[in-house]
């Protein structure tokens, strides 16, 4: 770093100390000539000094212009180089691009033929080499070892599996390298023989070869149509009603089906199902068919004095049942209506009314179980009880309830009907049972008559043994729609009882036969009398077992 340079020079210093020195001298001059040489010695001074600061200014300022133009030298140098390094690059440029013209101007050879495009025959296998070992086991040099069959190809419907050996293709000897080659050369729709290998037997099989593309645009089309959605079933609502005039009455509900999620419980009188009001079985038989497991249903019932209607979604099984809403409304109290005169009644013109039999039956079984039988009605006044299986009305085979009723249907008040029931094993015949109008009260008839049976030898004089009576087992039973015969009642101190046979059992065998229906449970004990034995094998819910019955005389 330098040092700046006093703007004093020391000629100047000098004069002064000469000045400094001639003041202490003696004076030895007159005082005028000294005063002329110390102004010419000043004068001197200034004069040397001002040379002095004009050379130093040159000599700076000449310094500072050298560096001066040695910067711009520099950045001039650095400029120049860079624009000559450009321009080198674009020399370059230049002449590559003149190449690239150059190439394109000149004549293009002829394009060599395009090769053969593969005819797209597809067969439908994956392969690989067949292991060494395995060749040699099968005595063969070739051949290719199916890894995959895609599905709905030409090999799988000529059933091709996982490990056959393919030997021979259209009489031509093939192996992993060059069966795809093979196939390719073969027409989209050439019908072929492919000849393989499997648990070292050989085996031919002529199929169609399809193109490739093609198949794998239907293959894709058809996975990607949306599946149809599973078929939905009627619901099941679980509930046993019967008929009180044109009431229906809740019997008995299934825990977890879908009534029994609703709220309906046994003594419920079901008013309405959908809108639609209910005055027969048939009725809301009908109206929960049409709803479909999933869907949303309203009942309306009532219970004691309080009308309840219900929204639930129904199910098949004991799954998928839900509770949607339940509103309940109580009949607010009545004003007693002030009494008006009574109008003189008219004589009403004689009509037929429809007849009335008087008994409720059974919805759930083939056939028509009586369930009870009204009082002073033309089914009490026949002697019908509760159990009676209906098998025949005037002549007419009955296996349901619509049956009965279109027979009934067609009858008035004071025509006659004729039943042939099954009571205990046995068949009754109840003969012209006069019908009566729906609240005429009936009187007692006499009891149902039994078949003629077969007339028998006459007994020897000798002491014949007292003819059998019929067995019985004492109980009700009624029969699923999937044919299940469940005991409904056992009767107090009957042979069931003592058999520890109980309500809810559901019977399984009779003497080692099989029982799906009524029909196998009645045909046994036809040929049974009081006194027999039988071996019942029943199920008792999760648990089965074996109950041996001594049967009762059939009242």
């Amino acid at each position: 770093m330098r040092t700046p340079k006093s703007p004093f020079h020391p000629v100047l210093v000098l004069p002064l100390a000469l000045a400094v020195i001639a003041f202490s001298v003696p004076a030895r001059a007159q005082e005028g000539g000294l005063k002329d040489d110390i102004k010419k010695l000043i004068d001197q001074g200034r004069k040397n000094l001002v040379e002095e600061i004009d050379k130093a200014f040159a000599a700076r300022t000449e310094r500072f212009l050298e560096a001066m133009m040695k910067t711009v030298e520099e950045r001039v140098g650095a400029r120049v180089a860079k624009l000559e390094t450009d321009l080198k690059a674009r020399d370059k440029k230049i002449e590559e691009l003149e190449a690239q013209v150059k190439k394109l101007s000149a004549p293009q050879p002829a394009p060599a033929p395009a090769p053969a495009k593969p005819s797209g025959a597809f067969l439908g296998v994956g392969h690989t080499d067949v292991p060494a070992e395995q060749r040699a086991k099968l005595k063969i040099e070739g051949g290719a070892l199916v890894t995959q069959v895609v599905e709905e190809s030409p090999a799988a419907a000529a059933g091709l599996k996982l490990g056959d050996v393919i030997v021979d293709l259209n009489g031509t000897a093939v192996s992993s390298a060059n069966l795809s080659s093979a196939v390719g050369a073969l027409k989209a729709d050439q019908e072929i023989n492919v000849t393989f290998l499997r648990d070292g037997n050989r085996t031919t099989k002529s199929l169609k070869l399809v193109e490739k593309d093609k198949f794998f645009a239907a293959l894709e089309a058809k996975r990607a149509k949306p599946a149809e959605p599973p078929k939905k079933e009627p619901i099941v609502l679980g509930v046993t009603v019967k008929e009180d005039g044109s009431t229906l009455i809740v019997e008995n509900v299934e825990e977890g089906l879908t009534g029994s999620v609703a709220g309906l419980k046994a003594g419920d009188k079901v008013t309405h199902f959908n809108g639609k009001e209910l005055k027969s079985i048939e009725d809301i038989a009908g109206e929960v068919k049409k709803v479909l497991e999933g869907d949303t249903f309203k009942v309306v019932y009532v219970r004691g004095d309080e009308t309840v209607t219900v929204t639930a979604v129904g199910a098949k099984g004991k799954e998928g049942a839900k509770l949607v809403a339940r509103e309940g409304q109580k009949p607010k109290p009545k004003e007693e209506p002030k009494p008006e005169p009574k109008p003189e009644p008219k004589p009403e013109p004689k009509e037929a009314k429809p007849g009335v039999l008087g008994v409720a039956v059974v919805i759930d079984v083939p056939g028509v179980v009586v369930d009870s039988v009204l009082p002073e009605t033309a089914a009490a006044a026949a002697g019908l009880k509760k159990g009676d299986v209906i098998k025949k009305a005037n002549g007419h085979d009955i296996g349901e309830v619509e049956q009965l009723r279109g027979i009934l249907s067609k009858l008035s008040a004071g025509d006659k009907v004729s039943l042939e029931i099954l009571r205990d094993g046995q068949t009754v015949e109840v003969k012209d049972i006069a019908l009566k109008a729906e609240g005429e009260k009936a009187t007692a008839a006499a009891a149902p008559e039994k078949p003629k049976e077969e007339p028998k030898p006459a007994p020897q004089p000798a002491a014949a043994p007292q003819p059998k009576k019929k067995g019985a087992l004492g109980i009700l039973a009624t029969q699923g729609t999937d044919g299940k015969v469940s005991v409904k009642v056992v009767n107090p101190g009957g042979p069931a009882e003592k058999g520890e046979l109980k309500a809810g059992d559901v019977i399984l065998k009779i003497n080692d036969k099989a029982v799906a229906g009524f029909d196998d449970l009645a045909n046994v004990l036809q040929a049974l009398f009081a006194g027999d034995s039988v071996t019942l094998r029943v199920k008792r819910g999760e648990e089965e077992k074996d109950l041996k019955i001594t049967l009762g005389e059939a009242g």
